[in-house]
């Protein structure tokens, strides 16, 4: 396993939970967090926003704030949020097993989604799959602190945006869902038929309609009350909070400006006056600190995934503070992918960011079209909108449509569309600001801190041909320079005042997107020597400006060197450059290279699973346009190993690979129940009319787990998918009626619902009624399950089970973990695989040894599991482990 590693330096080198980033802080800064006294007057009874607070100050302030979130995205105050936006959905973190004398075949029956592997930070690999998500409303009914995590671009601002806009009272859920009720062919009264014959049909329609909803309430109403007790938090309506928005590089911590000691959520109040105008910042503090004392607030925090690793530990404590004095109101922050644990240390629930699918893409971009004022692109210039989408982040495809409605592109493909947004961005008067917009995201990823106002003046003088002014003897003089210092400073003060400039409360600047920010250092690697680029090998804060630097230079060098170092335990230094391939020239020696290494690490029978599924996610992230990567994943499914032939059916599906439809067809009558699922999901990824066919037959012919896949994925194709399970609903045969029940249960629109409530009263067999029945309750409403903090061991019922029959009794709280790593390492087989599981799921270091001790399990499932659980601990902190 490697003489070097030492688990407990691991640990200490980590420095992010709990008191390590805290303690730091607070040393550091000689600082303490307390709730204030309530002010006089700040007390109410409990009740909506619009009860508590005085009407004309309220209605001001929520008109204000409503204003910004509705203009707070890419294009600004051009076109309104509300008319652009689709609903943000949410992936929940996979929960550890509670009981282990589960049904199993019920399980794996049911969850069909099981083969899919869930990479947050490589969510290429899932995005195209009809997954099961959450959506806004149920984010109502779970944690009340929720980290909205994904990777940079994937929406979590505007996630933050649109839970702003419902609060504001400026957004309903009605009008985010009104364009997915499809008008289904079949509801519709054929115009033939009499005038009274149709208004009887039409009529009849319209009563089981009636009928279908009001058994929905009382079923809703019904599960409510026995969920009572365990969901607190059902009574909460986000449309009846107060919200209160602030981004992290605006909050000022300096103990200096509060004399001391701080109330965590005053920096938040005080960062008012950059999102709303004077008067409303000045007037509304009295009615902000009402409603968070009467805990009816929602507090947005954004921007804490834009800082670099190195720039998090400063707010850790801050947050810790605001969650203990304000954990009674909502507050939502936004985090990275990977390194997300002090959020959880602190006691925010994560949830994931779905990515968007190329049909949810085409909605976005019919909303832009629909909604711009300006002249609309020609009908050629309209269709490559719509194409070269899938696994692209919803910024990239946002900066696409701008630069393209804007018409002044220099050239195509995503370095172009950036290159449009960034000159819309900056003013083409100052000299030479678009380079010393590149300095300064520069700076940042050099150096790990955003540029001060000196050194942000020193980068504006370097390339304005000035030198700064000096004081000597109590004047002012200018030393001999190309431009007069006077120049220099209105020059500085225009570059300020540019929408990519954020001005920190210290003076200091950044660039306000990462992703803008690693374009605009990106193209400082133009002219870069080999020293250089092989520097940015080893600087992980440099890898995301690399992806657009791969168009204009070759890293071949960077590259070498990154393949050269010490592998880590999920060989990141591999797997991590796919990132860089999708931009780079086609005929690049080192782009064949990386996918032959890729093909290697997929194709292995004797490497983890884990490794496999790494792999599979680097290889999908290429976005590959020769064709080896292609070939490669044809070549798997074609293997005997039935893992690997797994991986082959999703990865074919997530790259959309239409002239592969007939490798996955014949996958459909594979002997692994699990390839069956991937060959099914994989057609249903690539949603094309050809693939609807083999998918019909799996329905009609499919073991009952690959039918409920099919039926599934038939859910995300409008037209001729939802056709099918409307008249499979009634088909003779039981199987396709009870795998149609679960697909209708995925369509959000009235019509699947009353085909559902039709099954359930009208089917003549149970097995049928039944499913429908789960079916119906399950559809729109009640609201799913929201986000949860992680469970502790305490609620395991299998390691309760296990420690009691050894006479002991498991801890409450976090102490609980010390029995699951006993029974890691003495418990009967399927023990130490749960407990493995359950200890990665908990991101616990100490366990760090054990777990590498189980990659040498006698037992296979062991091995898998604990080295599972070792990758789960990566991303989590957001540290490669060492390898073995």
């Amino acid at each position: 396993m490697g003489e070097f590693f030492d688990p407990l330096s691991f640990v200490l080198g980590i420095g992010t939970a709990g008191a390590l980033g805290g303690g730091a802080y607070l040393l550091q800064n000689r600082v303490s967090f307390a709730r204030k006294e309530t002010r006089e007057g700040e007390t109410a009874s409990a009740g909506g926003a619009r009860e508590l607070i005085a009407p004309q100050a309220g209605r001001r302030y929520l008109e204000a704030i409503g204003k910004f979130f509705d203009s707070h995205h890419l294009p600004g105050k051009e076109v309104a949020l509300c008319d652009v936006l689709i609903e943000p959905q949410f992936l929940r973190t996979k929960l550890p097993k509670l009981n282990l004398d589960e049904d199993e075949d019920n399980i794996a029956e049911t969850d069909i989604y099981r083969v899919i592997p869930f990479i947050h930070h490589n969510p290429a690999v899932y995005a195209s799959f009809n997954l099961e998500t959450m959506r806004l409303q149920d984010l109502e009914t779970g944690n009340r602190q929720i980290a909205i995590l994904g990777i940079e671009g994937s929406g979590k601002s505007t996630t933050l945006m649109a839970l702003g806009l419902l609060a504001a009272g400026r957004l309903t859920y009605d009008a985010l869902r009104k364009e997915e009720d499809i008008k289904f062919e079949a509801d519709k009264v054929d115009p033939d038929l009499p005038d009274e014959i149709r208004e009887l049909r039409q009529k009849e329609r319209e009563e089981v309609q009636r009928r279908a909803i009001e058994q929905l309430r009382i079923i809703q109403h019904r599960e409510e009350e026995a969920e009572a007790l365990e969901a607190l938090d059902l009574a909460v309506d986000f449309r009846k909070m107060l919200p209160l928005y602030a981004h992290i590089r605006d909050l000022d911590l300096d103990p200096a400006s509060y004399g001391g000691s701080i109330d965590p959520v005053e920096p938040i109040v005080r960062a008012l006056s950059n999102y709303v105008d004077r008067v409303t910042a000045q007037v509304a503090p009295p009615l902000l600190y009402r409603m968070l004392n009467n805990n009816k607030a929602m507090i947005l925090i954004d921007g804490y995934d834009e800082l670099l690793p190195s720039e998090r530990d400063l707010y850790y404590h801050w947050l810790e503070s605001l969650v203990t004095y304000y954990g009674g109101n909502f507050i939502f922050i936004t985090g990275p992918a990977r390194g997300y644990d002090p959020l959880v240390q602190v006691g925010f629930a994560p949830a994931i960011v779905r990515p968007f699918t190329e049909r949810r893409f085409a909605r976005f971009i019919d909303k832009w079209l629909a909604s711009w004022r300006g002249t609309l692109p020609s009908e050629t210039e309209r269709q490559r909108l719509f194409v070269d989408n899938r696994n692209r982040t919803i910024m990239d495809v946002c900066i696409k449509v701008l630069a393209t409605l804007g018409n002044d592109l220099k050239e195509t493909g995503r370095r172009g569309y950036y290159d449009y947004y960034v000159r819309q961005m900056v003013d083409a008067e100052i000299p030479h600001g678009q380079d010393i917009l590149k300095a300064v995201a520069a700076h940042w990823l050099d150096t790990g801190k955003p540029a001060t106002a000196e050194e942000l003046k020193g980068i504006v003088v370097t390339f304005l041909g000035a030198e700064k002014s000096e004081e000597d003897r109590g004047e002012k003089k200018a030393k001999k320079s190309g431009v007069p210092a006077s120049n220099i400073d209105r020059e500085l003060k225009k570059l300020l005042q540019s929408p990519l400039i954020r001005v920190h409360p210290d003076g200091s600047v950044s660039i306000r997107h990462p992703m803008i920010a690693w374009y605009l250092a990106g193209e400082t690697l133009r002219d870069a020597d080999t020293k250089r680029l092989m520097d940015m090998a080893t600087s992980p804060d440099w890898h995301g400006a690399l992806t657009f630097a791969t168009a204009i230079v070759d890293l071949e060098p960077t590259i070498l060197k990154k393949l050269g170092d010490k592998f880590d335990l999920l060989f990141t230094n591999l797997f991590s450059v796919a990132d860089w391939m999708p931009d780079a020239p086609g005929k690049l020696r080192w782009k064949g290279e990386i996918i032959k290494r890729l093909g290697a690490a997929l194709m292995s029978t004797t490497q983890f699973p884990t490794v496999r599924e790494h792999a599979l996610a680097a290889m999908v992230a290429c976005r590959d346009d020769t064709g080896g990567i292609l070939y490669l994943l044809r070549q798997a499914v074609r293997s005997g190993n039935p893992h690997i032939r797994t991986l082959g059916c999703l990865g074919l599906g997530a790259v959309g690979a239409e002239g592969a439809i007939g490798d996955l067809s014949s996958m459909l009558q594979d002997n692994v129940v699990d390839v069956q699922l991937a060959a099914g999901l994989g057609l249903g990824a690539i949603a094309t009319e050809e693939a609807l066919t083999p998918l019909v037959e799996a329905l009609l012919t499919g073991q009952p787990a690959l039918r409920q896949a099919v039926a599934e994925a038939m859910a995300s194709m409008p037209g001729e998918g939802h056709e099918i399970l409307h008249d499979g609903i009634t088909h003779e045969d039981l199987e396709v009626r009870r795998a149609c029940a679960f697909g209708l249960a995925r369509i959000p629109t009235t019509w699947a619902l009353v085909a559902l409530y039709r099954a359930m009263l009208e089917d003549s067999q149970w097995y049928v009624r039944s499913a429908a029945e789960r079916a119906f309750a399950q559809a729109r409403e009640p609201k799913a399950a929201g986000p949860q903090r992680h469970i502790e061991p305490t609620y395991y019922r299998w390691l309760e089970s296990w420690a009691a029959g050894r006479g002991e009794a498991i801890p409450e709280g976090p102490s609980g973990r010390q029995v699951l790593m006993r029974a890691l390492q003495e418990g009967p087989q399927q023990i130490r695989a749960e407990s493995a599981r359950a200890l990665g799921y908990l991101a616990h270091l100490p366990a760090l040894k054990a777990l590498y001790a189980a990659l040498g399990d006698r037992e296979q499932t062991v091995r898998a599991a604990a080295f599972d659980a070792l990758s789960n601990m990566s991303a989590r902190y957001g540290k490669p482990l060492p390898g073995i």
